[in-house]
C-alpha cells in the first residue's frame, strides 16, 4: 500500500510539472503539495529535544549552490566499528525547502545516538532512497539538524535521512517527496559552481601521488576566501583554461598540500565557474587547493590557500557509547511499583529514576529515585489508578548526560478487602443522619478515610468526607445529609501516604423528616 501511494506522489507532482514546461511552477502549489506529503509520512510526533540552529540560506547569489560536508576516509590500516545500536534511536525528516534553482535545504528531527552523523539519500525513482546506492550527502556533526541537497530542475525527488554506521545506514527516516521548479536557462559564462561533497578515490601505494603538476601556476590560483560566519564561505580562483572534467577543491586540517587520492573534496563538475561556497566549522583552519579535473586524475593544482573561519572552535564531543532502555514497570502493592531497565556502559555515579504525572519528559525537578550504576532496578510509589511518565538517566554527580525514553505507567486500582464490611445502623431514624458501622479492623490502619459521593462508588481521594482513628468502628454523618436523598459511602485503610484496601460501598437514603 505505501509503495502505491508513493507512486501516485510521484506521478501527481510530475504530471504537475510536466505541465508547466513553458514556465515557473507555482512554489505556493509546490509547498503545498510537499507539505501534506510530509504530514502524511512523519513517523511519530516529535521528541521534545533542544532546539538545533538550522544552516542558514545561502547568499543572495544567483544560481548559487553549497556543498554539504564529507570526511576524509580512515587509512586501510585503521578498522571502524560501528557505534552500539541505541534503542530508541529515530529520524524524524520535517521539511524540504528549495533555496535556488536546483538547490533545496532539508531539516529533521532525531532522538537517540548518533555518534557517527547522518546520511542524505534521493533519488527520482519510484521507490525509497538507499544509502550510499542513490545521490547522498553526508553529515558528521550528531548535532546537526539540516542540510543542502541538489538535483534536476523539473524534477521529482523521493529523499530520506539516516543514522551514517560504516559506510552504510542502519535507521531511516519517514520519506519526503520534493518537486524542483523548473526555471528558464539564464545563460551565465562565468556562474557560481555547483561544489558537491565525495569521498575521495585511492590510488596505488596507500593513497598515491596527485598525478598532476605539482608546481602552482600564476594563471591557475586561488583568488579569494571570505565570509564563512554563516558557516560557509566564498572562494574565487581563475583559470587559463576550462578542464572538460570540471574542477575539484580539495581541502584538509592537517594536510598543507591536500591532493587527489588523500584527502577530502568538493566535485564541481562545470569548468566554466569560477566561484564556489564551500562549508567549514567555526573557529577552524583549512588548507585548500584547487584541481584542474580530467574524469580521473588532476592536470594541474593551485598553490595551498590558508583560511580559518571566523568564530569559536568547537570542542570534539566523544559520543557516550552507553544506552538505557526501561523494561518494565510492575505493581508490587498498591501504589508501589517496581521499574526495571537495561543498560551498557559504565555508571560510575548512577542512575536518576525520575517520573511525573503530568511531564511526558520527566526531569530532575520531577520525582527522583536514585540507584547504584550497578543495578538496574528500583521501587517507585506513586497514587494507585494514577498514570505516571518514567525516565532513567545515566547521572554524572550534578546532570544527566543520557536519558532513556519515555515509559508510561498505570499503578493498579485500590482492591477491596471481602472482611471489611460496612453496614448502615437502620434504627436510626433522625432526619439526614445515617450511622455506618463495622467490625474492628486487624492489623489496624494508621487511619480511615471516609468517603462518600451521590452518583458513583466513591474513589481516594476525590472523595474524601472525613478521616478517623484506625480502631474506630463506626461513623456518624449526623446533620449533614439532605433528608431522602440516597448517598454511596466507602471507607478505606490509610498506612500513612496512600489507602491500601476499600471496605464494600454502601448505598444509604438519609431518612426524612417525620410527617
Amino acid at each position: 500500500m505505501r509503495i502505491k501511494i508513493l507512486l501516485a506522489v510521484v506521478l501527481t507532482l510530475s504530471l504537475i510539472l510536466s505541465g508547466c514546461a513553458e514556465q515557473p511552477v507555482s512554489e505556493q502549489l509546490v509547498q503545498e503539495k510537499l507539505a501534506v506529503i510530509l504530514t502524511q509520512s512523519a513517523l511519530q510526533e516529535p521528541l521534545e529535544q533542544p532546539t538545533q540552529p538550522a544552516l542558514p540560506e545561502p547568499p543572495e547569489q544567483p544560481a548559487v549552490t553549497l556543498p554539504t560536508h564529507t570526511p576524509a576516509p580512515a587509512s586501510t590500516s585503521e578498522s571502524q566499528q560501528p557505534p552500539a545500536p541505541t534503542p530508541d534511536a529515530s529520524i524524524v525528516l520535517t521539511d524540504i525547502r528549495e533555496t535556488g534553482p536546483g538547490q533545496a535545504i532539508v531539516k529533521w528531527e532525531a532522538y537517540g545516538n548518533f555518534p557517527s552523523g547522518y546520511a542524505l539519500a534521493w533519488t527520482s525513482e519510484q521507490r525509497a532512497p538507499i544509502y550510499p546506492k542513490d545521490e547522498d550527502a553526508y553529515v558528521g556533526d550528531p548535532n546537526a539538524r539540516s542540510a543542502l541537497i541538489s538535483g534536476e530542475q523539473g524534477k521529482v525527488y523521493i529523499v530520506s535521512v539516516c543514522r551514517y554506521v560504516s559506510d552504510s545506514c542502519d535507521i531511516y527516516s519517514n520519506l519526503g517527496f520534493f518537486a524542483f521548479k523548473r526555471y528558464a536557462p539564464t545563460p551565465t559564462p562565468n556562474r557560481t559552481a555547483t561544489a558537491r561533497a565525495l569521498t575521495p578515490i585511492s590510488v596505488g601505494g596507500g593513497g598515491g601521488g596527485s598525478g598532476g603538476k605539482e608546481t602552482p601556476s600564476s594563471a591557475f590560483t586561488i583568488t579569494y576566501m571570505g565570509g564563512g560566519a554563516t558557516g560557509k564561505a566564498q572562494m574565487t580562483w581563475k583559470s587559463d583554461s576550462n578542464p572538460s572534467g570540471g574542477f575539484r577543491i580539495y581541502y584538509s586540517t592537517s594536510n598543507q598540500d591536500p591532493a587527489f587520492g588523500k584527502d577530502s573534496y568538493f566535485s564541481i563538475s562545470d569548468g566554466k565557474v569560477r566561484e564556489a561556497y564551500v562549508p567549514g566549522s567555526s573557529g577552524t583552519t583549512y588548507y585548500y587547493r584547487l584541481c584542474k579535473f580530467n574524469g580521473s586524475s588532476c592536470d594541474a593544482y593551485t598553490a595551498s590557500f590558508k583560511f580559518t573561519f571566523p568564530g569559536v572552535l568547537k570542542p570534539t564531543l566523544t559520543p557516550d557509547p552507553s544506552a538505557i532502555l526501561i523494561a518494565t514497570v510492575e505493581d508490587v502493592d498498591v501504589g508501589q511499583a517496581k521499574i526495571t531497565w537495561a543498560a551498557s556502559g559504565d555508571f560510575p555515579q548512577g542512575f536518576k529514576v525520575m517520573y511525573s504525572e503530568v511531564h511526558a519528559k520527566p526531569d530532575l525537578s520531577d520525582t527522583v529515585v536514585p540507584a547504584d550504576g550497578a543495578e538496574r532496578s528500583a521501587l517507585v510509589e506513586g497514587k494507585p489508578s494514577t498514570t505516571y511518565y518514567f525516565r532513567v538517566c545515566k547521572y554524572d554527580g550534578s546532570k544527566c548526560t543520557l536519558t532513556s525514553s519515555t515509559y508510561t505507567f498505570t499503578f493498579a486500582p485500590i482492591p477491596e478487602d471481602p472482611a471489611f464490611v460496612l453496614r448502615n445502623d437502620k434504627t436510626v431514624t433522625e432526619p439526614g443522619r445515617v450511622l455506618l458501622l463495622w467490625d474492628a479492623l486487624v492489623p489496624k490502619p494508621v487511619m480511615l478515610y471516609v468517603l462518600w459521593s451521590t452518583s458513583d462508588k466513591p474513589v481516594f481521594p476525590k472523595d474524601i468526607l472525613d478521616k478517623i482513628d484506625g480502631d474506630a468502628t463506626s461513623y456518624d454523618t449526623n446533620d449533614k445529609l439532605i433528608p431522602g436523598k440516597s448517598y454511596n459511602f466507602r471507607l478505606c485503610k490509610y498506612n500513612g501516604s496512600t489507602c491500601t484496601e476499600y471496605s464494600n460501598a454502601l448505598q444509604v437514603t438519609a431518612p426524612e423528616d417525620k410527617p
